[in-house]
């Protein structure tokens, strides 16, 4: 296969996916590391294509990156706002965590507290956690980054209450907090709707960002956790909107 013809089929394939890892594109192609490199490289010198790392996005606007992707980027402000996250959080408290890396990376820490009940829409979540947790895996349509959403997760929701809410998001500024997927969208403020307080998880490239479809305001938030990488005006802007922010060290 000729260069200007693989490359052809890596943007196709990039498009159709949303997101693509460098270790698929060389299982699809059969070719080397370097020459998938050069590949991504040349595309996205082009504009056709949004190198990440660990692969490559769209360049559509509401593309939402594989969690494997997603996973090895900002890892440590995500481990930073894990460690401090898990200090908000008392023994036996009743918690929703909603899905992605960054709640995660909570889920992990959160796995030495004692005696908590979980509510989750993310199997990564679910299995951070021991049998010694009480967890609750909610139904849904699973998406290409392992959450549960649609209305079967909306209506599994909406039978329980928890004292708090965990969740990331894909893109926030001063007016809210938006994802590119409607269905997630709607999975989450039903998990907004059942809890009494909230935590949002907001490392720095989340910030000055905005995708498809609202999440919410800030005056549903309680606490924002954030990594020392925040820009200072954005961390005064936030100290505006909610109650509490936190810079994780």
């Amino acid at each position: 296969m000729l260069a200007d013809e693989r490359q052809a089929r890596i943007v196709s394939e990039v498009d159709r996916r949303g997101t693509v890892t460098t270790a698929d594109l060389i299982e699809v192609f059969g070719v080397s590391p370097i020459t998938i490199r050069r590949d991504l490289n040349d595309l996205a010198e082009k504009g056709l294509i949004i190198k990440v790392h660990g692969g490559a996005r769209s360049v559509q606007t509401n593309s939402n990156p594989a969690f494997e992707i997603k996973a090895s980027t900002n890892r440590a402000a995500k481990e930073a706002i894990a460690a401090t996250t898990k200090e908000l959080v008392k023994d036996g408290e009743s918690l929703m965590i909603s899905t992605g890396t960054t709640c995660a990376a909570i889920a992990a820490q959160l796995s030495t507290k004692q005696n908590l009940t979980v509510v989750t829409n993310g199997a990564p979540i679910a299995d951070a956690f021991s049998t010694d947790t009480e967890v609750y895996l909610t139904g849904g349509r699973r998406t290409e980054n392992h959450a549960l959403v649609g209305p079967l997760a909306t209506a599994s929701i909406s039978q329980f209450h928890a004292k708090t809410l965990i969740t990331s998001v894909h893109a926030a500024d001063s007016a809210g907090f938006t994802t590119p997927s409607p269905e997630e969208a709607e999975t989450i403020k039903a998990m907004f709707a059942a809890c009494e307080r909230v935590i949002l998880a907001l490392d720095h490239s989340k910030w000055g960002v905005q995708a498809l479809a609202n999440l919410g305001s800030w005056q549903q938030v309680d606490t924002v956790v954030v990594d020392s990488e925040m820009p200072s005006e954005a961390i005064n802007e936030l100290k505006e909107l909610v109650d509490k922010v936190v810079v994780a060290s």
